[in-house]
């Protein structure tokens, strides 16, 4: 062989070696790149860890008590009370059948009573004060409910 077909042989032979390099990287490349990429898909991604823990200051702050609610118990109260027998009852002016007649509760009827006098019931019937016979109504609640002396005896 020539010097020359040698010399054209060695330039061969390093352009194949030199071919070889730039494949085996670009093959080494084009690897690396598919190794990020998937591993980037397989792997969720991870928190950047800060490199120290910052440190917070608290400070106190007013935080006022909360007001408590008062507590409201109700009592039912239930005012003194008659309610008229079966035949109803007649409502006089004054404790006595001599008194005047002023009206009449039927059977059930109720009214409020301020009073009690010798078998008579004193209540509020049409804005008025007056009376009721003890033996036909039944009384509800009276218990403290005082004694009346009526003011005009017939």
């Amino acid at each position: 062989m020539s010097q020359r077909e040698l010399s054209a042989r060695r330039r061969k032979q390093k352009r194949r070696v030199v071919f070889g390099i730039v494949v085996a990287i670009l093959i080494a490349c084009i690897y690396a790149v598919v190794q990020c990429t998937l591993g980037a898909i397989d792997k969720p991604e991870q928190p950047a860890t800060p490199s120290s823990t910052p440190t917070v200051i608290l400070y106190p702050t007013f935080t006022p008590a909360p007001t408590p609610m008062p507590t409201v118990t109700l009592i039912p109260t239930i005012a003194p009370s008659i309610v008229a027998g079966d035949q109803g009852v007649n409502v006089r002016s004054g404790p006595g059948t001599s008194h005047n007649l002023i009206g009449y509760l039927e059977y059930g009827a109720t009214a409020v009573a301020t009073g009690y006098y010798n078998g008579w019931w004193q209540i509020q019937f049409e804005g008025n004060l007056c009376w009721v016979y003890g033996e036909l109504v039944t009384a509800y609640n009276v218990d403290g409910i005082p004694q009346i002396e009526p003011t005009r005896v017939p």
